[in-house]
C-alpha cells in the first residue's frame, strides 16, 4: 500500500479532513507549499506541533527546510496517530524567532480495527475440517470487529455534529480580520516638554528692487532675459507692486505692494540737541515779478550794454532797481547822477545816466524764470528754454535731450528746471561731445511731482541736480 500524500498550502483555510487510521506510522506525507510567503519571508523554516483533544501537545517536527521547489514535507508518524478522533495538526513558518505564518488544519482519525490480543497461540491444528470451522469463526469475528467499529465511528462522527451544532467544540484561531475603521480621536494630552533650541538658520538674503516700470508689458519688453530671483517695481508711482522672475513657471510672479500699512503714531520724543549746520540748498525758483512801484523811471535807450525798456527804482535820491521791464528786480547798481526823486514815471536820455554798474548775483536778466513751458514728448532744449521751468506731462517716459554748444549756444551759468508732472519718467541724456555729471551718474527724475535742474558750467559742460534715480 502506497503513501497518502494529503497538500498544505500555508495561505489557505481547511475544513476537517482524515488523517488516517490510528496507529499508522508513515502512512500518509504532509506536502506544505511555503512559495507563496517565501518571497516576502526568504530563509524560513518550517515547525509542526500535534495537538489532540485530551490535551495532549508536542512538537512533532522543527526547523524543516524547504527544498528547492518551496515545499517541506512532513511524514506522520505512529506517535502522532496513537489515539484515534480529533486532532490539530499546528504548522508555524519561521524566519529566525519570527512567526512569518501559522495555521492550524483539523484533522480526524479513525479508530484501527485490528485488535491486538495477548492470547496464548492456538492449539495444533487438528484436521481441516476443523480448521475450516476455525477459519470461519474467525472471519465472523472479524466481521463482527469490522461492524463494531462501523459503529463507533458513526457514533463519534455523530457526537461530532452534535458538539458543532450546539457550539461544544472550539474550532482553532482563525487568521487575523481586516483592520476595522479608525475611531474618534481621543482627547488632547497633556502638552510635552520644550525641546532644544534649534540651531541658527543660514543668513537671508535682503531684497534689491533692480527697476521700475509702468507696466507689466513694460517689464516683459525691456527685461528680455531676466534671472532667477529678479524684482522690478511695478507703476506709475510709489507704492509699487513688486514682480519677481519665477524660475519654475518661467514667468513674472506677483509678489505685492512694498510699502505695509501705516503704523501706529508713537509718542512725541524729547527735542534733540541741534545738529551741524547743512550744506546749502538749491537755489529755488525764482517768484513771479511784482506790480511796479511809484518811483520808476523808464529809460528808451541802451545802458551800459543794456537794451531799452529798462526800469530804474529811486529811493532818496539814488537809482538802485535795474531790470528789463519783463524780469525780475536782481541785479543792483551803485549810483546815477542827477536822478532827483521824482513820482510815477520818467523818461530819461542816456546822457542822464553817467555810470552803471551791476553786483554779481544769481542770474543776469536773461537767466531770469519768467514763466513755465509745457512738453508732452521727446524734446532737445533751446534757447527758449532758458530760465524756464519745463513741465513734463506725459504718461509715456519722456527723454530731455541737451544739445552742444555749437548747436545751441546757452550762455554759461544758464538754469533751466523740470518737473515730472505726469506719470511717465523724465530722463537726460547729453549729445556726442557734451559732459553732463551728477550725484552717482543718476539721469532720471524719481517720480511723479519730483523736480530737477540743469546748470551750465562750460561750453559743453552741465550738471544734474535734483531728486534722481
Amino acid at each position: 500500500m502506497g503513501v497518502r500524500t494529503i497538500d498544505i498550502d500555508l495561505l489557505r483555510k481547511y475544513p476537517t479532513m482524515a488523517l488516517g487510521i490510528a496507529g499508522e506510522n508513515l502512512a500518509t506525507r504532509l506536502t506544505i507549499d511555503c512559495r507563496g510567503i517565501m518571497q516576502q519571508w526568504p530563509g524560513l523554516s518550517i515547525g509542526v506541533i500535534i495537538k489532540r483533544d485530551d490535551g495532549y501537545v508536542y512538537p512533532a517536527a522543527s526547523l524543516l527546510q524547504p527544498d528547492g521547489f518551496g515545499f517541506v514535507r512532513y511524514d506522520v508518524t505512529s506517535a502522532d496517530t496513537a489515539v484515534p478522533g480529533p486532532l490539530y495538526v499546528e504548522i508555524n513558518a519561521m524566519q529566525g524567532d519570527m512567526l512569518a505564518k501559522s495555521i492550524t488544519i483539523p484533522f480526524i482519525l479513525r479508530e484501527s480495527l485490528t485488535v491486538t490480543s495477548g492470547n496464548a497461540p492456538p492449539p495444533p491444528r487438528p484436521g481441516w475440517v476443523d480448521g475450516i470451522a476455525g477459519a470461519a469463526e474467525d472471519a465472523r469475528g472479524a466481521a463482527v470487529s469490522a461492524n463494531a467499529a462501523a459503529d463507533r465511528a458513526n457514533s463519534i462522527a455523530h457526537e461530532l455534529v452534535l458538539a458543532l451544532s450546539a457550539g461544544a467544540l472550539t474550532g482553532p484561531p482563525g487568521e487575523q480580520g481586516p483592520p476595522g475603521q479608525d475611531g474618534s480621536p481621543g482627547a488632547d494630552g497633556l502638552p510635552g516638554a520644550t525641546g532644544p533650541e534649534g540651531k541658527p538658520g543660514e543668513p537671508g538674503t535682503g531684497l534689491v528692487i533692480l527697476g521700475t516700470y509702468p507696466t507689466l508689458d513694460d517689464l516683459r519688453a525691456a527685461v528680455t532675459n531676466p534671472a532667477v530671483g529678479d524684482v522690478y517695481g511695478i507703476g506709475a508711482e510709489a507704492p509699487f507692486i513688486l514682480w519677481v522672475w519665477d524660475g519654475v513657471l518661467l514667468d513674472w510672479t506677483e509678489l505685492g505692494a512694498l510699502q505695509g500699512a501705516d503704523g501706529e503714531h508713537g509718542a512725541d520724543g524729547a527735542p534733540g540737541a541741534d545738529g551741524a549746520p547743512g550744506a546749502s540748498g538749491a537755489d529755488g525758483v525764482p517768484g513771479p515779478q511784482g506790480p511796479a512801484g511809484p518811483n520808476q523811471i523808464s529809460v528808451g535807450t541802451e545802458v551800459d550794454g543794456m537794451s531799452t525798456g529798462m526800469i530804474l527804482t529811486v529811493q532818496n535820491g539814488f537809482v538802485f532797481g535795474v531790470y528789463p521791464s519783463d524780469y525780475f528786480p536782481e541785479d543792483l547798481v551803485t549810483s546815477v547822477n542827477g536822478i532827483p526823486p521824482v513820482g510815477g514815471d520818467v523818461t530819461l536820455s542816456a546822457g542822464d545816466v553817467s555810470a552803471v554798474e551791476l553786483i554779481d548775483s544769481k542770474a543776469n536778466p536773461a537767466q531770469v524764470s519768467a514763466g513755465m513751458v509745457t512738453i508732452t514728448g521727446n524734446t532737445t532744449l533751446a534757447l527758449a528754454h532758458a530760465g524756464q521751468m519745463i513741465s513734463a506731462n506725459s504718461a509715456s517716459a519722456i527723454t530731455i535731450t541737451v544739445p552742444t554748444n555749437e548747436s545751441v549756444p546757452f550762455p554759461t551759468g544758464t538754469e533751466i528746471e523740470v518737473l515730472q508732472e505726469g506719470a511717465g519718467q523724465v530722463s537726460f541724456s547729453p549729445e556726442s561731445g557734451v559732459t553732463l555729471q551728477s550725484m552717482g551718474g543718476l539721469r532720471k527724475i524719481a517720480g511723479r511731482y519730483g523736480t530737477a535742474a540743469l546748470k551750465k558750467v562750460g561750453e559743453n559742460d552741465w550738471r544734474l541736480i535734483g531728486a534722481l534715480s
